[in-house]
């Protein structure tokens, strides 16, 4: 049997060729000890706030006309006239 055919062994000899990088998360590309401010997070945050303001707006609207979404077969043409 050879000497490097036990599981652990390859998984401990793969593990030495990685390079160890300090202080970053897997998975990330910023250091771990980097705490995002309030104002990075609310930068971030805002398309998503605006996007959802604006579905929530036309929700009202809709309701406030009496709206309603069509049946599919009215949209295809083939609904009753």
């Amino acid at each position: 049997m050879n000497p490097t055919s036990n599981p652990a062994e390859l998984l401990e000899d793969s593990s030495k060729m990685q390079p160890q990088i300090s202080g970053i998360v897997a998975g990330s590309e910023r250091p771990a000890s980097r705490q995002d401010s309030f104002s990075a997070r609310l930068r971030r945050a805002f398309p998503t706030k605006h996007l959802l303001g604006a579905l929530a707006g036309l929700a009202v609207l809709g309701h406030q006309t009496g709206w309603t979404i069509p049946k599919f077969s009215e949209l295809t043409g083939n609904g009753q006239k």
